[in-house]
């Protein structure tokens, strides 16, 4: 009896911890800027765009998911995402603000580099997930904080400047 009450209470906090954990991703999911399209009122169109703009938050969204371990991956998947707006541009789509806010801003990305030491090397990747963070948050001085205490604790850092998306004049209206 009191071993099939254990096995069942431990049952229910695993499946809460589960469902938890699920909503926090969700949540996670959803604070992202989602690109979506301008209705054009051609359904094929307008279907086209839509695939597109998932891609594009796709491409987006990994090369988040990878700048601030693998700076190279992460600008080769925000070029592959330029492309992407570029073809779909040109193929008669327009997208919503979202997209110039996730692409018309500088953005700061600062790796870590490996000192040899495992340990020191995961305290050094964690301060520069915090340091970019404070980048995209607009805390620039708070970055600089951040990267000036982990230098003096041994961490070095490499830094990226993703630029901003450079538009030919009259492009920023079929983006924005």
């Amino acid at each position: 009896m009191l071993s099939t009450t254990l096995r069942t209470t431990a049952a229910l906090l695993a499946t809460t911890a589960s469902l938890s954990a699920v909503a926090s991703l969700a949540a996670d999911a959803s604070a992202t800027t989602r690109v979506a399209v301008k209705p054009s009122g051609n359904a094929t169109l307008d279907d086209y765009c839509r695939q597109a703009a998932d891609l594009i938050n796709e491409a987006l969204d990994e090369s988040d998911r990878l700048d601030s371990h693998f700076p190279a991956e992460s600008q080769a998947w925000y070029d592959h995402a330029l492309d992407l707006v570029r073809r779909a541009q040109a193929n008669g789509c327009s997208f919503s603000a979202a997209l110039t806010a996730r692409l018309a801003t500088d953005q700061t990305v600062v790796t870590a580099v490996p000192t040899g030491n495992a340990r020191m090397d995961a305290r050094c990747r964690h301060w520069a997930v915090q340091i970019n963070e404070a980048h995209r948050d607009g805390n620039p001085s708070y970055a600089a904080s951040i990267q000036a205490g982990a230098e003096q604790k041994g961490c070095r850092f490499v830094v990226v400047r993703r630029v901003a998306v450079a538009r030919p004049s009259g492009a920023a209206t079929a983006i924005g």
